[in-house]
């Protein structure tokens, strides 16, 4: 009887911070959006790149790091879809939701915000 209580609190707390999330996401879907050509300024102008490099398929670490920083820009604060990301950058998907795990480390080390 125990478990099953327990259980069904777990079910609540998972649904309901489901609902939470998701609500949110509903809100950033709706927000106007900083477009992705603003945010490839953004990111050049504060790594010293040069943009037109940034969305080239240049294997240099430092273009590597600015397209995931990029990336987790325009996925995790702007609210663009990975997709729509992908298809700016010339990249799958998944190499999108890939550079988002290694943006924060970048973003650690070129103490980078977006203002």
């Amino acid at each position: 009887m125990l478990h099953a209580l327990c259980a069904m609190r777990l079910k609540y707390s998972i649904l309901s911070n489901k609902i939470v999330v998701g609500s949110r996401m509903v809100l950033k879907k709706y927000l106007a959006k900083r477009p992705i050509e603003e945010l490839v300024e953004i990111v050049a102008g504060k790594l010293g790149l040069k943009p037109e490099l940034i969305c080239s398929g240049n294997r240099q670490r430092q273009y590597s790091e600015a397209r995931s920083l990029l990336a987790w820009l325009a996925v995790e604060e702007v609210g663009h879809p990975a997709a729509e990301v992908a298809r700016f950058l010339g990249i799958s998907r998944v190499g999108v939701l890939l550079s988002l795990e290694k943006a924060k480390d970048i973003c650690q080390k070129y103490e980078f915000q977006l203002n």
